[in-house]
């Protein structure tokens, strides 16, 4: 296909979809210095860059219904047990791979259409790695000020895969060339909050390896990510856009209300939900209300916090996150009749979680029916479930070692610790948890091996070798 800019001429095509009919219209300019040429030759190129604009949005329609039609194919096949369920998974993905094509041949038809790369990269949704391919692959064809959207969505999916730094590259580079892009300080600070907790977790193990090798504790300060995530948003509530989209507004007020309480601020998070849920939009914001039921309860108002997520989920019944944390929170309560509200909710979000498997959902319930329903045997299928699902979590070993302990099998207890510390050489509280379970069975010798690497590991500063004398002493006197 010739296009009628190549003989001079400027082609803008205007597509829009009203009740099912396609209206195209084109126009054409010509210059100066091309004023004699044939004007049917003119309007000969128009209609050809007019059907191709008509088979472009065809193709579009044909593979966003073939994507509607296989959302969750991954998900299904994963969890696919019975031989139909495979057979309507492979045939799931069959309508993803037809999605693929439809978008190629799109993309043939007009390399310079980002939303049809966009579409494209959507259809690999659990291979981050070749949806970033195509996402930087579409910014070398898209005009940079058609860009925008795209550096959003390869942003979005560096943060998905854990690449944060390139995300925030990313979103630097957008900041300094869209400043007035509202969606884009929002995914800053998801960025920078991400950022502060994978530093949190790696400056943890990395001290603790340290000093297990070098006996030297590592005293380097951190990045203040909280600060410039606050910074960012508190740009972002300036912006027009922000101003005349309450959503928006809402969006940010709930991140900085998450920053709020990672910097320990809990008064500034409760003003920032509280904020949320006296807008108009935002009165019945789960999000906000789950938070405020998160404040209540590290203050130990667990009646309150009851109160504030049976409202939550009066708005939506079937989110998850908000019945684990009414199950949690009945469970604080204490009563009889509360333990039985929480296992009751405890059930209900696993029933709703039946497709796939939340491995949140089913350690707290585990620990739940351990615990406080004194049921191990229930406890240990539970935990047991989430095991088939991700065998790689230290913490679930480490509670399944607890499980089988109360269930009278020492050794396979310390199988599952064995296994919980090879995954997390550095967690003191499976090995004080082992330690426990070899001075119940006599063998004091190990037990004081481990609980010696507890305490150095707990206490690993030299200033504090005295709190780690006197626990040893106390305990093993």
């Amino acid at each position: 296909m010739r296009c009628a800019a190549s003989y001079g001429y400027v082609a803008t095509l205007r597509v829009s979809m009203s009740h099912g009919r396609m209206e195209a219209a084109a126009c054409a300019t010509r210059p100066a210095q091309k004023r004699g040429m044939d004007s049917a030759r003119t309007a000969r190129n128009v209609r050809r860059l007019v059907e191709a604009g008509k088979r472009l949005e065809a193709g579009k329609s044909v593979a966003r219904a073939v994507v509607n039609d296989s959302k969750g194919a991954v998900l299904k096949r994963r969890n696919a047990s019975a031989s139909g369920q495979r057979s309507r998974a492979r045939q799931e993905d069959n309508q993803v791979r037809r999605a693929r094509l439809a978008y190629k041949r799109a993309i043939e038809v007009s390399r310079t259409y980002g939303k049809a790369w966009q579409a494209l990269a959507s259809t690999y949704s659990t291979n981050m790695r070749a949806k970033r391919r195509i996402l930087r692959l579409a910014l070398t064809h898209v005009r940079p000020k058609h860009a925008a959207f795209l550096q959003h969505a390869l942003a979005m999916a560096e943060y998905e895969s854990g690449h944060f730094a390139d995300a925030e590259q990313i979103l630097d580079e957008m900041m300094i060339q869209y400043p007035s892009h509202s969606g884009m300080y929002t995914l800053l600070a998801r960025v920078l909050l991400a950022r502060h907790r994978h530093q949190q977790t790696r400056r943890s193990h990395s001290r603790n390896q340290t000093y297990m090798k070098t006996g030297v504790q590592d005293h380097s300060p951190p990045i203040p990510f909280l600060d410039r995530a606050m910074e960012v948003l508190e740009q972002g509530l300036m912006l027009d856009e922000c101003k005349r989209d309450p959503m928006q507004k809402i969006r940010m007020l709930s991140l900085m209300s998450d920053v709020q309480l990672q910097r320990g601020n809990e008064d500034e998070a409760e003003r920032c939900a509280r904020a949320i849920l006296r807008s108009r939009q935002g009165e019945n914001s789960v999000y906000a209300l789950h938070q405020l039921a998160r404040l209540h309860g590290q203050r130990g108002e667990h009646d309150q916090a009851v109160h504030v997520l049976e409202h939550a989920k009066s708005c939506a019944p079937r989110n998850t996150h908000v019945l684990l944390a009414l199950a949690m929170a009945y469970w604080k309560c204490g009563g009889e009749r509360d333990l039985h509200r929480a296992r009751r909710y405890f059930e209900r979000a696993a029933r709703i979680q039946s497709h796939g498997t939340d491995i949140k959902l089913l350690h707290a319930w585990s620990i739940f029916e351990l615990e406080a329903g004194r049921n191990p045997r229930r406890a240990r299928r539970i935990v047991e479930r989430a095991l088939r699902a991700d065998t790689n979590d230290a913490m679930l070993w480490s509670h399944h070692a607890c499980v089988m302990r109360a269930l009278g099998q020492p050794a396979v207890a310390r199988r599952s610790f064995q296994r919980a510390l090879k995954l997390r050489p550095t967690d003191w509280k499976t090995l004080d948890l082992w330690s426990e379970l070899e001075w119940s069975l006599g063998r004091s010798q190990l037990s004081e091996s481990l609980t010696k690497r507890s305490f150095a590991l707990r206490f690993n500063a030299r200033g504090e070798f005295s709190v780690l004398a006197n626990a040893l002493t106390d305990r093993y006197a």
